[in-house]
């Protein structure tokens, strides 16, 4: 009966232990994360007592938003208020290393999506690695995008793609996803950076020929702060 309950006993503290060393392996949200937001370098603190503060812009570093932030899965929803006491609230996701700015809802009432566009892989056109055939919409039409097995890029119609190629190029991957450099009909040149996900890509930036760089995601490294 003693080595029955000394069993018992040593089982109980093996699986508190377990449980302890889960919730220490799980990652705190706590911290600091800085990053660009609408091509301006925000910096969000959000500490452990659900309190949280927002400096939306390196260039006014007096500037700040406060509030409280509480997690449902992994979206992060603060509700913020100015130095002038008018709210506002911004959804973040849950990200490798950080954290995605989903929306903004300004204290106007206007709110601001941060969507990249997503393409769907509809063919694999190797073995492994990311060539194949990609669907999805780009300021409001639907593109096939082709990322051939040799490193050629080419984005037709999705609704015909036998009219031909509207931009051609070349990609390659990098440590954190895809870069392209493309060229319409006319010469105009631009660059391409883009994220694997699980079910094909996402569409980060652009970079035209006249240099104007475009984001559709906003993303706040966690730093040590």
């Amino acid at each position: 009966m003693r080595l029955f309950f000394s069993l018992v006993l040593a089982v109980g503290f093996l699986s508190g232990a377990t449980a302890a060393d889960k919730a220490k392996k799980k990652p705190a949200i706590a911290g600091t994360y800085v990053g660009q937001v609408d091509g301006d370098q925000a910096k969000a603190i959000l500490k452990a007592d659900g309190s949280i503060v927002v400096h939306p812009a390196q260039e006014a570093p007096g500037f700040k938003l406060s509030g409280k932030w509480k997690r449902a899965g992994k979206l992060i929803t603060a509700k913020l208020a100015d130095p002038e006491g008018k709210e506002g609230v911004v959804t973040f996701k849950l990200a490798v290393g950080g954290l995605l700015v989903l929306k903004i809802v300004k204290p106007n009432g206007e709110v601001e999506e941060f969507k990249s566009p997503q393409f769907v892989k509809k063919k694999a056109l190797a073995d492994k690695g990311p060539a194949g055939v990609y669907v999805g919409e780009f300021d409001g039409e639907q593109l096939q995008v082709e990322l051939a097995e040799k490193g050629g890029f080419f984005v037709r119609s999705a609704e015909d793609p036998d009219e031909g190629e509207i931009y051609t190029g070349k990609w390659k991957l990098i440590d954190k996803g895809l870069n392209a450099t493309i060229t319409n009909d006319e010469g105009g040149v631009t660059t391409l950076r883009m994220r694997v996900t699980d079910a094909g890509f996402a569409l980060v930036s652009t970079v035209n020929a006249e240099g104007k760089k475009k984001n559709f995601e906003a993303r706040l490294k966690r730093v040590n702060k």
